[in-house]
């Protein structure tokens, strides 16, 4: 982190702290009601993250439950094998498992990954990129509530130096900008 980025954090603490104790307002945007939104989103995030991970679980359940099966089959002829069937059951049933192994893996294993797992893949590929979205337009919105509490301060209280107040109420215009 640059000097410059860790002083606008600190920055943006004291802003927090500030407005939790009263002595700087919180400006309540209600074309972008945060909390919500905020709410929303993390509920659709979590069910889509859930939605990814059981889906891929239940490919993967299916994969083992074939790969039990194909050794359970190799267990049996092995344990019949020559000497014990002499009507080839045990072959026969591994040959219907090898069979029913290889026909599910070819007509549910590319389909469900197609169909299912990318698209969910690249809907949960989104959410980072909009939570960073959501950070920063709460950084703009600390930052100008710092900036219209800083202009408040030098307007009641003026400063020695006359050039602060335009100064300052300059920022806070570039800020609100940034925000809005």
């Amino acid at each position: 982190m640059s000097w410059a980025g860790f002083k606008k954090n600190v920055n943006r603490a004291t802003t927090q702290v500030m407005m939790k104790t009263g002595h700087v307002e919180k400006t309540n945007d209600r074309d972008y009601e945060v909390e919500e939104r905020n709410r929303r989103f993390k509920t659709m995030e979590a069910a889509a993250l859930r939605l990814q991970k059981e889906s891929k679980g239940y490919l993967d359940s299916l994969r083992a439950m074939t790969a039990s099966q194909m050794r359970i089959a190799e267990t049996i002829d092995a344990f019949y094998g020559d000497s014990g069937a002499k009507d080839g059951v045990s072959r026969s049933y591994k040959q219907a498992v090898e069979d029913l192994d290889a026909e599910t893996i070819k007509a549910l294993d590319g389909p469900y990954r197609t169909t299912v797992l990318d698209p969910i893949t690249r809907f949960c590929a989104y959410f980072p990129d909009v939570n960073e979205a959501i950070k920063k337009r709460a950084h703009k919105l600390l930052d100008y509530d710092a900036l219209r509490a800083k202009v408040k301060r030098l307007a009641e209280k003026p400063d020695k130096d006359a050039t602060k107040l335009p100064r300052t109420e300059k920022e806070m215009e570039m800020a609100k900008a940034a925000y809005e």
